[in-house]
């Protein structure tokens, strides 16, 4: 009997062991008298663990005889030393399994708990998070195009350097433009913030002194209206990140967009929005909770641009934004603390909220060919080129059937949606 398993960017067939016959949920292998039953391996899933195999979930129904559940089990693959295998251990009883203590799961809060009307509660959803990470690990992640977060990659001497009196002390003079806000919601769209002018040190003291009423936010830029380069914009101060040895095969000088410093005073919210670009965001000072949404919920999400006009994400308007609601089924929630790395693939809705002051380095690079971005692109937000030229096209269109009476609209909308079907 064989099983497939994830293994880097393809499946492998890992062959199992000689099963024994299984013997029901919660009984002790062994038991005498106790009623047997075949293995039920249908619709399950498996993953190897080091020597181990662990099938999760499976089973089947009949409508004449009833449902049968498969338990979850771990298959040993290997024989421990100098004595026989244990082929089989149901995981019923908490089964310590070292090779899986590299993956710990982010959930989401329980929104009961959480205050606001159109917070109603909704499935627990969550995203990887992935201790000591290695290459493979990354590879595998990459290839899902779905956020995970890795935890105790080595970003770099920045973490233990980074703190208040340190960057003062080697980029203290430089002078920053800086997001001021009268609330801790930045809103985009509205623009509800001002830029002011100050040294990069006193944004740092400002953003760390925890009696501070300021509310600031800085986002690094290129110095001469390109995308960021940390390394020419923080010159004394570049050397101590580097992107974690295990994602350079991935994210290098071909690939690389741009490099982003982020300061942030506490409890500072910025707005819902996605980027083209992939990109990694790494916290290495204070803390922050991420919101997420999958780009399958852009149509509920009141997107203008590359942004969306919902900004109090824990109390939202049901009146003004009655789909959201459904996007809250899929919306997850985590926090990162120092360390981490959170990969946000393209497309993705992210939202982040300083826990307290904080200070983070964000790495933008692309997924596809160069040639599909637009050149012109300075913060990885600029739709791919063939997308822009496609809704130029989409707006010719509309412009054309509102010039058409409605009982010939309704008819050549239907034809154009029907073209568009199998895209």
């Amino acid at each position: 009997m064989y099983a497939l398993c994830p293994a880097s960017l393809q499946w492998r067939a890992v062959e199992l062991p000689p099963l024994p016959r299984a013997l029901v949920h919660g009984q002790a292998q062994g038991q005498r008298g106790a009623q047997e039953t075949q293995a039920l391996f249908v619709k399950h899933a498996a993953v190897v663990a080091g020597p181990y195999l662990l099938v999760v979930g499976g089973g089947a129904v009949c409508f004449s005889f009833g449902s049968v559940f498969s338990p979850t089990y771990c298959l040993c693959l290997e024989p421990p030393e100098g004595g026989t295998p244990s082929r089989r251990r149901s995981l019923s009883a908490a089964v310590a399994l070292p090779a899986l203590d590299a993956l710990e799961t982010a959930r989401v809060a329980d929104a009961s708990a959480v205050p606001g009307p159109s917070r109603p509660v909704r499935k627990q959803h969550s995203i990887p998070i992935i201790v000591a990470p290695t290459a493979d690990n990354w590879l595998r992640v990459y290839a899902r195009r779905m956020p995970a977060v890795f935890r105790g990659a080595d970003m770099g001497p920045c973490t233990q350097l980074w703190g208040p009196g340190y960057l003062t002390e080697r980029e203290g003079s430089m002078h920053v433009s800086v997001h001021h806000c009268g609330t801790h919601k930045l809103d985009f769209i509205h623009k509800n913030f001002t830029f002011v002018n100050m040294s990069f040190g006193d944004l740092v003291r400002k953003a760390f002194n925890a009696e501070g009423t300021e509310r600031l936010y800085f986002r690094s830029v290129g110095i001469h209206q390109d995308p960021s380069d940390m390394a020419k914009s923080f010159p004394h101060i570049a050397q101590d990140f580097q992107i974690p040895e295990c994602m350079r095969s991935i994210i290098n000088g071909k690939s690389i967009h741009q490099t982003v410093a982020r300061v942030s005073s506490p409890h500072i919210q910025m707005w819902l929005h996605f980027d083209i670009m992939d990109n990694i965001l790494c916290q290495v000072k204070g803390s922050k909770r991420v919101t997420l949404f999958p780009p399958s919920e852009v149509g509920n999400l009141y997107v203008k641009g590359s942004v969306s006009e919902v900004i109090d994400l824990d109390n939202v308007s049901q009146p003004q934004f009655p789909l959201f609601e459904k996007a809250q089924a899929a919306r997850i929630e985590l926090t990162l603390e120092e360390g981490d790395v959170l990969f946000l693939p393209a497309l993705w809705f992210h939202s982040t909220m300083a826990l307290t002051g904080s200070i983070n380095t964000n790495v933008f690079f692309r997924h596809l060919n160069e040639a599909h971005y637009d050149k012109k692109d300075i913060y990885g937000n600029k739709d791919l080129l063939a997308a822009q030229k496609a809704k130029q096209e989409a707006a010719k269109v509309r412009e054309s059937l509102l010039s058409i009476p409605n009982y010939y609209r309704d008819f050549y909308k239907q034809q154009i949606l029907q073209m568009l079907s199998d895209v």
